[in-house]
């Protein structure tokens, strides 16, 4: 799903940008199941989220 080469990972940065800006979906009810769904038996484990907020910076 992430290409090595910076120049591909760039393209499927850009495509998940316009996929996720896209009015059409409704992101919240496509992930949210999936998350939930993932995360369903991780009940006794840790969980660590990373999450890049440079963008609420710029």
């Amino acid at each position: 799903m992430f290409p090595a080469e910076p120049e591909k990972a760039q393209s499927v940065e850009r495509r998940w940008q316009r996929f996720i800006a896209n009015q059409r979906i409704d992101i919240n009810k496509l992930y949210v199941p999936l998350v939930l769904l993932a995360l369903k038996n991780w009940q006794s484990h840790r969980l660590y989220l990373a999450m890049d907020t440079t963008v609420l910076w710029e």
